[in-house]
């Protein structure tokens, strides 16, 4: 394998792995969160409903971590995978800017409502504000994965002239019927995540007889969750989404169940080792024609194996394959073990007293992580050797002039001089594609030109409030108490800011892919530097609230402030190059030349704006910061008991 290729699949397949730890544990809360407030206001129960704020902080800590992780993915796709971008951005950028327009601010709108505004609102519009969180992250979750299912099994599209794929029939790509399945699993999968993860805070409780009460609605909330979407998580979702990959991947299902020999009456196997070489299992335990039964429902079934396939078309890492789709399997009867067993001693009113099955669910927190993590392997890694299943090959979609050594130096470390080549060509074909268009086609070009003008203007200046309250906060806030006011006045600020973001980003990739691919590709570098200083920022921002050591208190300190002032001096550099203009063409784009004078002239007018944003922003916050954080919320029963 080329090692650009395979450097570009490693960076981004670590992007997502750490980004998805957070949105599956956010997506499960969030229906659960809607189960303890549904209850605590059908039964007017305070006990319920402090539980229900208790998960509400660690969903809006979890929903943070996912705008900071997930941000760069929607980078990489224009700077690790333009080919990819300009091939197929036409029909996944819709969905990926429906999320970003529709669901994501749906989400983060009333999340904001939900965490800061239960004094605010009447208990049943507090309810209402949950559920609009639950709905926005589970719309999200779908647009996300009828992106995936596209690429999987690719439906509603053709081929434009220029060799790029286009939308024929939107209805066929939301309703594409590999998308139903995934989305069923992959929502299920989060939701035992959330399920096990409440049970053992639960257990955790109980086995320190601390926070009994509470302790209790977290251990029962969850088993009796994690105990029906278990087997769901089975049947039928789990059996339907196999019957999918049987139908349209066969070769990734003899892939996955190790059967290098087309049979009938083809065994499971539950344990072995892939012997790539000799084409067989080596110390197979396995149940005779079980396979069969389960694609086909007939034992004699004929099952097509690896050698019916060329091996080209064979995935590339089989024995990983293999491996994450039995791990997978293995940890999801687990599940249905642990909960079936819980849930036995929970209606014969002996859990909470059985100190073996408390210990087994704290210490089960972790496995739906690795279980949904080996889920997207087998998902991703069973797609290959495609990107977009029978169309287009990974080999053949990655940024051909992002070499590998970038792309390893940008992942590690900062300082790196030697940026990208821009654009492979493709200014001038830009150029040339935006020249054929004519009529209605050039006037929604420029509709979209000023959406995503707005869009971007819009988290530019907003932006700017926090940026620069983040310039002077080292030189106006002097004390900790004064310095956590300011930072609980900036962070919901903040996290709408990167809505508009994330929103921008995938309205661009969706209007304009060809640009979308060359301009990230070209700037590779300052985009990863970017990327970097607002994962910092957020880091900052979020730990700095949370830490009570003076020392990590200081550093937190100064990696917001710094990171808030570095920001600000890209967004003066990037507007001198947007009032200039850059080259993106096949000689490439280094990176000094983005330092120009007249770039370095436009860095102190806009950290000056900056400065001034936040000063207004402050002033404006004064009553609030006189008082205590906007929208602080008050301390539930579990941090007073905590702090008697």
């Amino acid at each position: 394998m080329d090692s650009a290729l395979l450097i570009h699949r490693i960076h981004f397949a670590f992007t997502i792995t750490f980004h998805y730890l957070f949105p599956q544990l956010t997506m499960g809360l969030a229906l659960l969160i809607v189960i303890l407030k549904t209850i605590a206001l059908r039964y007017n129960d305070p006990v319920y409903s402090q539980a229900a704020r208790f998960w509400a902080k660690i969903f809006g800590i979890n929903f943070v971590m996912g705008v900071v992780t997930g941000i760069p993915m929607e980078f990489q796709f224009g700077t690790n995978w333009s080919h990819f971008s300009r091939f197929a951005g036409g029909v996944i950028g819709q969905t990926l800017a429906m999320e970003g327009m529709f669901a994501f601010f749906l989400e983060s709108a009333f999340l904001g409502l939900f965490l800061f505004g239960e004094k605010r609102l009447s208990p049943r519009m507090h309810w209402l504000s949950a559920f609009a969180v639950f709905a926005g992250s589970w719309l999200s979750g779908y647009f996300i994965v009828a992106t995936d299912a596209f690429m999987q099994h690719p439906v509603g599209y053709f081929m434009a002239p220029d060799g790029s794929l286009q939308i024929a029939s939107f209805r066929d790509l939301l309703l594409n019927p590999w998308a139903q399945w995934q989305y069923a699993h992959t929502m299920i999968g989060a939701v035992i995540t959330g399920a096990f993860v409440m049970a053992a805070v639960g257990a955790f409780y109980l086995l320190g007889n601390r926070f009994t009460e509470h302790g209790r609605i977290f251990l029962k909330t969850g088993v009796i969750a994690g105990c029906l979407f278990s087997i769901l998580q089975l049947y039928p979702t789990g059996d339907g989404q196999g019957k999918m990959v049987a139908t349209h991947q066969p070769v990734t299902l003899a892939a996955m169940e190790g059967l290098f020999q087309s049979q009938r009456g083809a065994p499971i196997v539950i344990l072995g080792q892939p012997n790539e070489q000799q084409g067989k299992i080596d110390n197979p335990l396995e149940v005779p024609g079980m396979l069969s039964m389960l694609t086909y429902r007939r034992w004699d079934a004929q099952v097509r194996g690896l050698d019916d396939f060329p091996k080209q078309d064979w995935p590339d890492n089989l024995p990983l394959l293999y491996y994450s789709y039995h791990i997978m399997v293995g940890l999801g009867t687990i599940f249905i073990a642990v909960m079936v067993v819980s849930a036995f001693l929970l209606f014969r009113d002996r859990l909470f007293q059985t100190k073996w099955m408390l210990w087994i669910l704290l210490l089960s927190a972790p496995l739906p992580y690795i279980a949904n993590t080996a889920g997207w392997m087998t998902a991703e890694v069973g797609r290959q050797p495609w990107l977009v299943y029978g169309l287009m090959r990974t080999a053949d979609g990655y940024s051909k002039t992002v070499s590998a050594g970038n792309v390893h130096r940008a992942w590690h470390s900062l300082p790196a001089s030697d940026a990208e080549r821009a654009g492979d060509g493709t200014g001038r074909r830009n150029r040339a594609n935006s020249a054929s268009r004519r009529g209605g086609r050039v006037n929604m070009a420029s509709l979209w030109f000023w959406i995503v003008a707005a869009m971007i203007t819009a988290y530019v200046v907003l932006d700017g409030f926090d940026l620069g309250a983040g310039a002077i906060y080292l030189a106006v806030a002097k004390t900790d108490d004064e310095r956590r006011r300011v930072l609980g006045s900036i962070g919901p600020v903040w996290d709408g800011n990167e809505v508009w973001l994330i929103a921008a980003g995938g309205t661009l990739y969706f209007a304009f892919p060809a640009l979308y691919a060359s301009s990230f590709s070209g700037f590779y570098l300052p985009l990863m530097i970017v990327l970097w200083l607002l994962i910092l920022r957020g880091i900052g921002i979020e730990f700095r609230a949370h830490v009570r050591n003076p020392v990590w208190q200081n550093f937190f300190d100064a990696v917001f402030s710094g990171s808030s002032i570095l920001l600000s001096i890209f967004f003066g550099v990037a507007l001198g190059n947007v009032v200039r203009g850059a080259p993106l063409d096949a000689t490439g784009y280094f990176f000094e030349p983005l330092w120009t004078n007249f770039q370095l002239s436009s860095q102190p007018g806009i950290l000056d704006w900056y400065t001034v944003l936040g000063i207004l922003f402050l002033l404006l916050m004064r009553r609030e910061l006189e008082t205590g954080p906007v929208g602080e919320i008050e301390p539930t029963a579990l941090h007073a008991a905590e702090a008697e």
